[in-house]
């Protein structure tokens, strides 16, 4: 009888002390394990913590002196605010839930190791869309709230075809959050599809240029799902996001890093912002709203405009031969047009009066209402030049220009 109850109370002890989650996001099958909420878990083969992982997800420790005043900030008990800016991905999708994506669950587990304070999230990513429209759209949806730290993820969305595009903006968007008045924190994390690296490596040359951390889920993962360790399906909801255990490792590895700051001894020195890597073309990015000079523009025929969020500006055309003259002196324009599977209609791109290429509305994937492509139409590296862009729809379909970018 005393046999009995003593394992009654093991069990108990074991349970109170241990603790056991399981989490499921829609096809998952493989439980996550968990011992405590910052000591250990395992997917499938991998136990988590593990030196070679962590150390493996490092592409660069960067300078920590901004993460260390931040540290210091949170440490005093006063509220810090953790910005995310993305894709799909950070957007949270393939969790099961808001709590069980990664920007959530880091924010938690860094407020456990500071308990006295209070952590505000601002997530402002958006699916489908790269570092060109972020660094256009990231003084509006993220500066002007004031972030005290900011992790940037774009390693999906970018376009690994366009090295310059994708150096040039990704170095915009870190410039402006640099600049910003209270000089945030910034990291730099690589999430990939199955494998890919291309959008890494543009991006790394940004970071190093910048002293900026830099961790990759890419480096930690897609050799465990090679050598066996891990099934493709216990970290992944699709062939691009991560399910619930794959976003935890996200949260672990970002975490890891910054509580290994924490237990360093010291910062590093300050450093100042240096020139351009490539251009500081997109450190001036914007997008068109209503009273803005930057563009003008000129509907003819059957063009409407539409005022979005912030008072941007979009454009809808139902009929062919529609006409929208867009004149500018910026040093670049790009043009973010909708896609989806639901409509097919073309529209004729022209600078100057010759035309450059004409682009297509229909997308075939089965997005639910869509997404935004970008067409770069021109970029003046050497300085603001004058320019007359004319767009004209070509088939009887609807046709959005969700926003008109530019960089000054």
């Amino acid at each position: 009888m005393h046999r009995f109850f003593f394992l009654i109370l093991l069990i108990l002890f074991q349970f109170i002390f241990t603790g056991c989650a399981r989490i499921n996001s829609g096809k998952e099958t493989h439980p996550v394990k968990f011992s405590d909420w910052d000591t250990s878990f395992t997917v499938d083969h991998a136990v988590f913590p593990d030196t070679t992982i962590f150390t493996r997800s490092i592409v660069s420790k960067g300078n920590n002196s901004r993460l260390w005043r931040f540290l210091n900030k949170i440490s005093s008990g006063t509220t810090v605010r953790i910005g995310f800016i993305g894709g799909s991905v950070t957007g949270g999708m393939g969790a099961s839930s808001q709590l069980n994506d990664y920007p959530s669950l880091l924010c938690s587990f860094i407020g456990k190791i500071y308990p006295g304070c209070q952590i505000e999230q601002i997530n402002a990513s958006v699916g489908g869309t790269g570092s060109r429209f972020a660094c256009s759209r990231v003084a509006d949806d993220l500066l002007s709230k004031s972030p005290d730290f900011i992790i940037i993820e774009f390693a999906v969305n970018d376009d690994p075809l366009d090295s310059f595009g994708t150096t040039a903006s990704m170095e915009g968007l870190v410039r402006q959050c640099l600049q910003n008045t209270d000089v945030p924190v910034i990291m730099l994390f690589y999430m990939n599809r199955t494998g890919d690296t291309a959008n890494q490596s543009f991006h790394e040359r940004v970071g190093c240029q910048y002293s900026l951390p830099m961790i990759s889920y890419c480096n930690v993962c897609w050799p465990l799902v090679q050598d066996g360790t891990i099934n493709l399906d216990s970290i992944y909801y699709d062939a691009i996001h991560p399910n619930d255990r794959g976003h935890l490792i996200c949260a672990y590895l970002l975490f890891s890093f910054v509580r290994q700051v924490a237990l360093k001894r010291a910062a590093d020195p300050d450093i100042l912002i240096p020139t351009p890597l490539i251009s500081d073309l997109y450190q001036h990015a914007g997008i068109m709203k209503t009273g803005d000079t930057s563009l003008s523009v000129a509907a003819l025929g059957g063009w409407t405009g539409t005022v979005r969020e912030l008072s941007r500006l979009g454009f809808i055309s139902s009929s062919p031969a529609d006409s929208l003259i867009i004149g500018s002196h910026t040093r670049e324009v790009t043009i973010g047009y909708h896609v989806s599977k639901d409509h097919s209609a073309r529209m004729a791109i022209f600078l100057d009066n010759s035309v450059i290429d004409t682009v297509s509305n229909y997308f075939a994937d089965d997005w639910g209402g869509g997404k935004m492509n970008l067409k770069r139409v021109f970029v003046d590296l050497g300085g603001s030049q004058n320019h007359k862009l004319t767009l004209i729809t070509l088939d009887n379909d609807l046709f959005t220009i969700d926003y008109l970018l530019y960089a000054k």
